[in-house]
């Protein structure tokens, strides 16, 4: 039998008490991808910093969580970059290679207008 890792996925990140669910999860060897807005990077560097010393991956969630259905294709484009930009200097100011670039739609909304 092949075991594959499981992973739970964070979105909105970091909050107030980030700092204690990553000690939660650490404690209890619980991998996961923490997806991140920029806005909270913002508010929280020193959470995420923690959370990338102890392994997490902390991925891109958007600079202010809009839906992305509703915005132009070049404002969609300046939410993902400004967040990246907010990513690379937290890893390196983590002083970790960032393992990989991953990205989340906020709301799970790909861009297309639904209706």
């Amino acid at each position: 039998m092949i075991r594959k890792p499981v992973y739970l996925t964070i979105d909105d990140a970091p909050t107030k008490d980030f700092q204690a669910k990553i000690e939660y999860l650490s404690s209890r060897a619980i991998p996961a991808l923490i997806f991140s807005i920029g806005e909270h990077i913002q508010a929280y560097p020193d959470a995420l910093i923690y959370a990338i010393r102890r392994g997490y991956v902390i991925g891109n969630h958007s600079y202010s969580h809009p839906h992305f259905s509703d915005l132009p294709l070049d404002a969609c484009y300046e939410e993902i970059v400004n967040t990246d930009t907010l990513l690379k200097e937290l890893y390196q100011r983590a002083e970790v290679a960032r393992p990989a670039k991953i990205f989340r739609f906020p709301y799970l909304d790909k861009g297309g207008h639904q209706n």
